[in-house]
């Protein structure tokens, strides 16, 4: 079995941007097998399987979202490697954070999905690790960003606290995932309803139920992060779709496992 593979989802992605984060995953001094999958209808980034020869390319031919695409790797890889990476094509990261990472896994059985801090290009950080969003924090965040009411949930929700140590997160975000493919395999892959959005949300949260989810503060990796919903219509409309699909899938206001797992990040269980 090897120790490690990942897959990456191209569409639209500016081409230097996704070279930088294919040369990074190379570059580690532990790495595997990576799986490029474009949903460009063209395929326009079949050049890059000249990169190395670990990587496979499939061009899908179709958009068929974040989730589903990643799941063809994920079905590939399941039972062939110890740990899967799911990569953003707007990433990047130093040699020594897939081994650390791993080595963590390693000695840490109990946890499913790690990944490092995320910062900005220019060094400041980034929330990567978050609580299970009620609607009320989507509608703050989205219409009342500089309300001092939404500054003092927002920063609880993105868990802005200082952390010198790992810490517990429900929610990690799909821009670098780290899952343990044994507990994989035991909660399930992204749930394909979901385009896009809230499909980290809903593993993260799966995973966390029964397992550990961790950020591991001692590595990190840079995403550029632009957040294409807040400069598009289009996609806005997509994202709050999508959300009315995951509400809807595991509840609005009653969501019988959300505060529990909010709990259990916080460290307020009994």
């Amino acid at each position: 079995m090897n120790r490690i593979s990942a897959s990456l989802v191209l569409y639209n992605t500016e081409a230097k941007i996704v070279e930088e984060s294919i040369n990074s995953y190379f570059s580690s001094s532990v790495n595997g097998d990576l799986w490029i999958i474009d949903n460009s209808e063209n395929a326009k980034y079949k050049y890059l399987k000249s990169f190395d020869s670990n990587i496979t390319y499939i061009n899908s031919g179709d958009n068929l979202g974040y989730g589903k695409a990643h799941n063809i790797a994920l079905r590939n890889f399941i039972d062939k490697s110890e740990y899967h990476i799911i990569l953003n094509p707007d990433i990047s990261f130093n040699i020594d954070v897939i081994k650390d990472l791993t080595n963590f896994l390693d000695l840490n059985t109990n946890v499913g999905l790690v990944a490092p801090r995320a910062i900005y290009p220019n060094g400041t950080p980034q929330s990567n690790g978050r609580l299970i969003p009620s609607p009320i924090h989507l509608i703050l965040r989205r219409f009342f960003s500089i309300s001092k009411l939404n500054l003092k949930i927002n920063n609880e929700y993105e868990l802005k606290q200082p952390k010198d140590s790992n810490y517990l997160t429900p929610v990690i975000l799909g821009s670098f995932m780290m899952f343990r493919n044994s507990s994989l395999k035991k909660i399930g892959f992204f749930d394909e309803r979901f385009f896009l959005y809230p499909e980290d949300i809903d593993i993260s949260r799966r995973m966390f139920d029964k397992y550990d989810n961790v950020i591991f503060v001692k590595q990190h990796f840079i995403h550029h992060h632009y957040q294409e919903s807040y400069k598009s219509f289009k996609l806005l409309f997509t994202h709050i779709k999508e959300m009315i699909k995951y509400f809807n899938k595991w509840g609005w206001i009653l969501d019988s496992s959300r505060k529990r797992l909010n709990r259990k990040a916080l460290n307020l269980e009994k």
